[in-house]
């Protein structure tokens, strides 16, 4: 007969009912701040998004985003959100030479 593991051995054994209440809270709350996480990303993409280069709020959203992208897991994020990564790394890749054309003409 196979052996159990120890892990499976952990999961089964009885616990005293606040810890397992406290392990289901922790479990809650971690999953409530993703999904607000990801509600907040979303919501400052979108303001981004709609506004205009040069506007000071805008560009301060812009350096929260980048922030954000700089320490935190935001890459698994999108891929969970299931974007089109290729056309999105296509429109990326248009804007960026865009911006270099106006940056060599400026220059």
């Amino acid at each position: 007969m196979p052996q159990e593991s120890s892990k499976a051995k952990v999961a089964r054994r009885p616990q005293d009912a606040i810890a397992l209440l406290r392990a289901d809270h922790a479990l809650v709350e971690d999953l409530f701040d993703q999904f607000e996480s990801a509600r907040n990303d979303a919501r400052l993409i979108t303001e981004i998004e709609a506004g205009k280069p040069g506007d000071e709020q805008r560009d301060a959203k812009v350096t929260v985003l980048g922030e954000y992208i700089k320490h935190s897991e935001m890459f698994p994020k999108v891929r969970k959100a299931k974007l089109d990564l290729k056309a999105l790394g296509e429109q990326l890749q248009q804007r960026k030479e865009q911006l270099q054309e106006q940056m060599g003409a400026a220059g």
